[in-house]
């Protein structure tokens, strides 16, 4: 009986653990697709929407920390323009 409920636990634990990633990348797909500026949310989107399915939980993690920066910031990273040539 006891190994009947492990294996139980693992199922589920399995289910709940797929269940969370699945929404942590619709969430950083979202995050991706509506940040404000419709040049970055182009880039941004149809690179999620391309690789967010592939990624590991590791490179998740780092992707969301790309998110978290300024959107401005993303943009001159995105065509590799440095702010301060503007002024």
């Amino acid at each position: 009986m006891e190994k009947c409920r492990d294996a139980i636990f693992m199922v589920t634990s399995k289910r709940f653990l797929t269940t969370f990633e699945d929404s942590y990348r619709k969430r950083l797909l979202y995050r991706s697709k509506q940040r404000g500026w419709l040049e970055v949310d182009i880039i941004l989107g149809s690179w999620a929407s391309d690789h967010l399915p592939k990624l590991d939980k590791n490179t998740l993690l780092k992707y969301e920390k790309i998110l978290n920066q300024e959107t401005t910031d993303i943009n001159y990273c995105s065509i590799q323009v440095h702010p301060s040539r503007f002024g």
